[in-house]
C-alpha cells in the first residue's frame, strides 16, 4: 500500500512522510508523531488480501504479540518500540525508533574485513543473549531482521517471537525458510534454533553468499534436511570454521547450549577479548528485568480493564513507597491495555513550579488530537495549551473577546464530553498524586462521580508516605497497595538478572538483608555488585561484602550517579534543577556548547535518564533527588537563577511561565521575582477561577513583602494581594475569613491614599455582603465603590458596581431603581464595547 492510500486510515497523532519498506503482512513508514514533533516508524498490518482473507486475525494477533514482545525489552541491539494502536480502518499499527538509512547486516558487511563482520556479529549475540535471557526465542533471524547504522546492529522483526514457557509443536513452518533449522520443519523450536539462524546468517555474513539454493524450494528443503553446508568455502581459520559448523549441525543436541558460549569460542577463534560488558548492556539487563511479585495486583488490574471495555469503568490507587514497583506495575497495564485496543492517555505531577492543571496538560493535548472539538472546547483548551491551534488542523476556534472560562467548572464536562465521544476505552494513568495541586484534585473527584459509567479505567500512583490524607480524599478509587517484596520474588527478579546463578540463597538472603525488598534499592545493588566483580554473570559468585554501602540507599543512588562522565555532569546538574522531564531547548541555552546527542547517550548509558512518550527525563526521582542533593548551597541557587534567565528568554511570554518562574526565582533566593512571578501566577489562577491554586501563590506575595518601612509600591501590592485572597476565600465559601482579607486591604488602601485598592475593596465588601444577605451593608459599600470608579473613570469597575447595585435593589423589590440600575451598567458596557 503507498502512502498516498494509507492516508485514508491514518492516525491523528502520526503523519505519514514515506513509504520505507513493504511485506507480505505490512508496511512501514516514515512518520512525523505531532504530539511530540519526533520522527518515528510506523509499522502498519497490510491490506488482508483473498489468499490471506481467513489469515487475518493471525496477522493481528502477530503484530500485536511482536508489539508486546518488544515493549517488555531494552537493549542497545534490539529496537525501540513505543506506542500501538488502531487506525480508523480497525488495522493495528505501532511505532517505533526510526533508523535512518539503515542497511541489512549482509549489506552493510559486503567487502568489510573479516574483523568488522565479527564485530557485528558479536553485537547479534549481544542481543540474543539477551532474548534468551529473558526466555524469548526469536524465532526469525535472517539477515532482513537485522538492520545496521553506523556500526550499530539493531536486531528487530518479532512478530515470530515466542516465549520458552509457552513453547508448543507448530502446525507450520514458521520463519524463513533459507535460515529455519532443519527441526522446525517438524514443528520443534528450541534455543538451538535461534543458534543455527545466527550460524546461518554468520556464514552468509563471511562468505558473502548463502550456502544452499535459497531460489529453489524443494532443493533448498532438501539441503536443509539432508546436507552440510561447504565449512571449507568460508576460507577462514580452521578454529572459526570449526564455530561455525558447530551452528549449523543437523541435530540440536550438536549444537552449542547458550549464545554465551558461542561467544567465548568465536572471541577465542579469532583471537579476539571477550566483549566488555557496557554500562549499557548491563542497564538492558537491570531495567527491563522481569516483572516478578505482582501477579495478584496485575491480574487485579487486568479485570478492572476487561470491564472497563465492557462498558463498566473504576479508578484505582497505587500506593507504596519510593522505589516499590508502581511505575513498573503501571507500565506492564500499559501494553497490556494497548495490545487490548484501549488508548492510554498519562499525566504527570511534577514536585515544583507546576503550572495550573498541570496533570491534565498531556492528557487533554492527546485527547484533542482523538477527538472531534466544537469552538467553545478549544477555546477552553487554549487556556492551558496555547499551542491547541497546531494540533487541530481544521478544527475552527473561537475568538471572541469574553470573560474567561471557569475552567474548574469547565474542565470536568469538557472531559467527560470527550471520553463520552471515544469509539475505543481510555486508560487515564495520572502519576505521582502526591505532588498534584489541589485544583487538579478537584477535576479528578469531579471525574470520578461519572467513572461506572464510561469505558475507562483511571490508575493514579502516589508516594503513600508522603501523601497519607490522599487516599481519604479520593475514597471513590480503590487501593492497590505495593508491599516490598518476599524473598522467593527477589529471587526471580535476581534470577531474570543473572541467571539461575542469581537464586542462590546466599545471595537472596543478602539482597534481601541489604534492601528489605524495595526493587529500586535491589537493583542498583546488584548493579553496584556488578561494578565490583567487572560482569553481571560474575555478581553471584564473587565474595559477597557484608554491606554494599554505609550510607545506604542514597550513597548507591550517588555511586551511580558518579558513572556519568565529568564532562557531562554538569548539564546533568542543571537538568536536574530544571526538573524530571527536560527541556532541551532550556539545557542547552544555559548549557550552549553541549552535544546534545552525545549527552542524552552518555547519561542513558549510566542508566540516569530515559526516554518515556517521546520524552527525555530522569530514570527514577531518586536520581534526580540525589543529584539535587550533591549540589552546595550556593551551586543550587546560581543554576535556579541561570534556568530563571533562561526561561524568561527563551518564552516570546514569560507571563505564561510565572508558577515555574516564581519557584525558580524563590530557590535563586531573589524574593523581589519571586514575588513579581508569583502575583502573575496567582492573577492567572484567579482569573480561571482556581482559586486554592490563586491563594497559594498570593500568600507567596505576602511572605515576600517587608514587614517594617514597606515602600508605597510594595503597600499597593500588599492591599491588592490582600483584595483578591479576600474574594478567592469568598468564592471557596469562607465568607468570614474572606471578609477579614477584604477588610485589612480597605484599611491598606485608606491609610496610604490607594484609592484603586479602596474601590475595589469597597466593591468586594459589598459583593461578600450581598452573597450574605447584608443588603444595607452591600449597598453602602457598592456605593462608596461607584464614586471612587466614577471619579478614577473605571469604566469596568462603575458597570461591575452598578449591577450589583442592581442585583441588591432587586432584593429589596426596589425593581424600577434596580433596572434603572441595570440599564446604566448595560449603557457603560455597550460605550465600552462600542470604543
Amino acid at each position: 500500500m503507498t502512502p498516498n492510500q494509507w492516508t485514508n486510515y491514518q492516525h491523528s497523532r502520526y503523519t505519514i512522510e514515506k513509504l520505507i519498506s513493504s511485506g507480505g503482512m505490512g508496511n512501514v513508514f516514515k512518520v512525523l508523531d505531532r504530539l511530540t514533533g519526533q520522527i518515528v516508524a510506523l509499522k502498519r498490518m497490510g491490506n488482508v488480501s483473498a489468499s490471506h482473507a481467513a489469515a487475518g486475525d493471525d496477522v493481528r494477533i502477530t503484530l500485536a504479540r511482536e508489539f508486546k514482545t518488544l515493549a517488555t525489552l531494552r537493549h542497545p541491539n534490539i529496537i525501540s518500540v513505543l506506542d500501538y494502536g488502531f487506525d480508523d480502518a480497525g488495522y493495528p499499527f505501532f511505532i517505533m525508533e526510526y533508523i535512518d538509512q539503515p542497511q541489512t547486516i549482509f549489506e552493510a558487511g559486503l567487502s568489510l574485513p573479516l574483523e568488522m563482520k565479527i564485530e557485528m556479529i558479536l553485537q547479534v549475540m549481544q542481543a540474543l543473549s539477551y532474548l534468551h535471557r529473558r526466555h524469548i526465542l526469536h524465532h526469525d533471524l535472517k539477515p532482513s531482521n537485522i538492520l545496521v547504522q553506523g556500526g550499530r546492529v539493531k536486531l528487530l522483526d518479532f512478530g515470530l517471537s515466542i516465549r520458552q514457557d509457552q513453547l508448543a509443536p507448530e502446525e507450520k513452518i514458521s520463519g524463513t525458510l533459507a535460515y529455519v533449522p532443519p527441526e522446525a520443519l517438524s514443528g520443534t523450536y528450541t534455543v538451538a534454533s535461534d543458534l543455527y539462524s545466527l550460524g546461518m546468517v554468520m556464514y552468509e555474513l563471511i562468505r558473502e553468499a548463502h550456502p544452499f539454493h535459497k531460489s529453489d524450494f524443494s532443493t533448498l528443503l532438501r539441503q536443509i534436511l539432508k546436507e552440510a553446508p561447504d565449512i571449507q568455502a568460508l576460507n577462514v581459520s580452521i578454529d572459526l570454521a570449526l564455530v561455525i559448523q558447530r551452528l549449523l549441525q543437523k541435530s540440536p543436541e550438536d549444537r552449542y547450549r547458550t549464545v554465551q558460549e558461542v561467544m567465548i569460542d568465536l572471541c577465542a577463534a579469532v583471537g579476539k577479548p571477550f566483549p566488555e560488558e557496557t554500562t549499557e548492556i548491563r542497564d538492558s539487563y537491570l531495567h527491563a528485568a522481569e516483572f516478578v511479585g505482582r501477579v495478584t495486583e496485575f491480574n487485579t488490574l487486568v479485570q478492572a480493564l476487561d470491564n472497563a471495555v465492557a462498558g463498566v469503568g473504576s479508578a484505582w490507587l497505587i500506593a507504596g513507597e519510593s522505589g516499590v514497583g508502581k511505575s513498573r506495575l503501571i507500565e506492564e497495564l500499559r501494553i497490556h491495555a494497548l495490545v487490548q485496543g484501549a488508548q492510554v492517555i498519562r499525566g504527570q505531577a511534577i514536585s515544583e513550579g507546576g503550572m495550573i492543571y498541570q496533570i491534565w496538560r498531556h492528557i487533554l493535548s492527546r485527547l484533542a488530537l482523538m477527538t472531534p472539538l466544537d469552538p467553545q472546547d478549544v477555546r477552553v483548551l487554549r487556556m492551558l495549551i496555547p499551542n491547541v491551534a497546531a494540533l487541530l488542523d481544521d478544527t475552527p476556534i473561537d475568538d471572541t473577546d469574553s470573560d474567561s472560562v471557569a475552567l474548574k467548572d469547565s474542565l470536568p464536562s469538557l472531559l467527560l464530553r470527550i471520553l463520552h465521544n471515544q469509539r475505543r476505552p481510555v486508560v487515564i494513568i495520572l502519576e505521582d498524586l502526591h505532588w498534584v495541586a489541589e485544583e487538579s484534585l478537584v477535576v479528578l473527584q469531579s471525574l470520578l462521580a461519572s467513572v461506572h459509567d464510561l469505558p475507562i479505567l483511571i490508575l493514579g500512583s502516589y508516594r503513600s508516605d508522603e501523601a497519607p490524607d490522599l487516599q481519604r480524599r479520593l475514597a471513590e478509587m480503590e487501593l492497590l497497595k505495593l508491599e516490598r517484596l518476599e524473598k522467593a520474588s527477589i529471587a526471580e527478579l535476581s534470577a531474570s538478572i543473572l541467571g539461575e546463578s542469581g537464586q542462590q540463597q546466599e545471595f537472596v538472603d543478602f539482597l534481601a538483608n541489604e534492601t528489605e525488598g524495595n526493587v529500586f534499592f535491589i537493583i542498583e545493588v546488584v548493579r553496584e555488585l556488578a561494578e565490583r566483580s567487572g560482569r553481571l554473570s560474575d555478581v553471584s559468585q564473587m565474595r559477597l561484602p557484608r554491606h554494599v554501602s554505609a550510607g545506604g540507599i542514597w550513597r548507591v543512588v550517588q555511586n551511580r550517579l558518579n558513572h556519568v562522565p565529568e564532562d557531562a555532569r554538569h548539564a546533568l546538574k542543571v537538568a536536574a534543577v530544571i526538573g524530571r522531564q527536560l527541556s532541551i531547548s532550556l539545557l542547552t541555552s544555559i548549557v550552549p556548547d553541549l552535544d546534545v546527542e552525545w549527552w542524552l547517550n552518555t547519561c542513558a548509558n549510566a542508566a540516569v535518564l530515559e526516554v518515556q512518550d517521546g520524552r527525555w527525563h530522569f530514570a527514577h526521582d531518586k536520581l534526580r533527588e540525589g543529584m539535587l542533593q550533591s549540589l552546595a548551597v550556593n551551586e543550587r541557587m546560581q543554576l535556579h537563577r541561570q534556568v530563571a534567565e533562561s526561561i524568561e528568554v527563551i518564552y516570546s511570554d514569560a507571563n505564561e511561565q510565572a508558577a515555574r518562574l516564581a519557584y525558580h526565582w524563590s530557590m535563586a533566593g531573589d524574593a523581589e521575582q519571586e514575588q513579581h512571578y508569583a502575583y502573575i501566577a496567582g492573577q492567572q489562577a484567579y482569573d480561571v477561577h482556581s482559586f486554592r491554586e490563586a491563594i497559594v501563590f498570593f500568600n507567596r506575595v505576602i511572605d515576600t513583602l517587608p514587614v517594617e518601612a514597606p515602600d508605597a509600591e510594595q503597600v499597593h501590592l500588599w492591599g491588592a494581594v490582600k483584595d483578591l485572597t479576600g474574594s478567592a476565600l469568598i468564592e471557596l465559601g469562607d465568607v468570614e475569613l474572606g471578609r477579614d482579607h477584604l477588610r485589612q486591604a480597605l484599611g491598606v488602601g485608606e491609610t496610604s491614599g490607594d484609592l484603586l485598592t479602596v474601590m475595589r475593596a469597597q466593591r468586594n465588601l459589598g459583593m461578600a455582603a450581598f452573597r450574605v444577605g447584608d443588603y444595607d451593608e452591600a449597598h453602602a459599600d457598592l456605593n462608596e465603590s461607584l464614586r471612587i470608579a466614577t471619579m478614577l473613570a473605571d469604566a469596568d469597575s462603575m458597570a461591575t458596581s452598578l449591577y450589583y447595585i442592581g442585583a441588591v435593589l432587586a432584593h429589596q423589590q426596589h425593581f424600577d431603581e434596580a433596572r434603572a440600575q441595570i440599564e446604566a451598567c448595560l449603557d457603560i458596557r455597550r460605550a465600552t464595547d462600542d470604543r
